[in-house]
């Protein structure tokens, strides 16, 4: 099994880096190791979702460890229900985007 614990002070993984520790963890899979990695950067868990959409990854053989919970998507890279603050930093920045533009577009600063 593959876990991949998510902790927001983990490893930082660059966006030209995400494919590669991704490939890195398809590799484990493929070999049946038992793995554990702690990153700090949410794309690769995005980056593994579509990976499983794609059936290139075994939504069995794969993790996430979140605080004390464990997470395995379903074969469609969803979960029943999201857990409260799981990777919501990025949606958090686009709504403050979307917000601002919105206000520009209304003429308000």
């Amino acid at each position: 099994m593959i876990t991949v614990i998510y902790d927001k002070n983990g490893l930082a993984i660059s966006d030209g880096n995400i494919n590669t520790t991704v490939d890195d963890i398809v590799d484990s899979i493929s070999e049946n190791k038992d793995v554990e990695l702690t990153i700090g950067t949410f794309l690769v868990i995005d980056e593994i979702r579509a990976r499983i959409v794609e059936d290139r990854i075994n939504n069995t053989k794969i993790q996430i460890k979140w605080n004390d919970e464990f997470i395995k998507f379903d074969v469609k890279g969803q979960l029943k229900e999201w857990p409260k603050d799981f990777g919501t930093s990025s949606e958090r920045i686009f709504r403050r985007i979307i917000r601002g533009r919105e206000k520009k577009r209304k003429g308000r600063k």
